[in-house]
């Protein structure tokens, strides 16, 4: 009887680890560099870009990070998948990239580096 129960319960606990492990997958963080194009193939680190990342197998989950003042970034913990990542700074056109973060346990960077956001029109000098 004894015996029965412990592999009853060692099973269990092996289901349920093999679950939380199905089901997380593991965790990581992503990172990367946004420039502003300013001309002619000159471009600047772009400080205060509103990035944000929306997993694609779970719309609820989603983590918000801004860019630093030499335009770098990295986020909280991600789950490891696929995600949306949207790019907003009020002076340049959005840009909306796909980017998978794969290395559990560490750093997946973002491609293409760096980001190259473009001003609006309404904010280029002289138009």
């Amino acid at each position: 009887m004894k015996r029965g129960f412990l592999v009853l319960l060692l099973l269990a606990m092996c289901a349920a680890m093999a679950g939380c492990t199905f089901y997380f997958g593991g965790w990581g963080t992503s990172s990367g560099k946004v420039v502003k194009v300013i001309g002619d193939g000159l471009q600047e680190p772009l400080p205060a870009v509103q990035i944000t990342y929306t997993s694609v197998s779970d719309p609820d989950f989603k983590c918000q990070t801004q860019s630093n003042n030499e335009g770098y970034w990295t986020t909280d913990w991600l789950k490891i998948d696929r995600y949306e990542v949207q790019f907003d700074h009020p002076d340049c056109e959005s840009i909306a990239i796909t980017a998978d973060v794969r290395k559990r346990g560490g750093d997946t960077p973002v491609y293409p580096h760096p980001i190259r956001m473009v001003p609006k029109e309404d904010t280029i000098i002289g138009k």
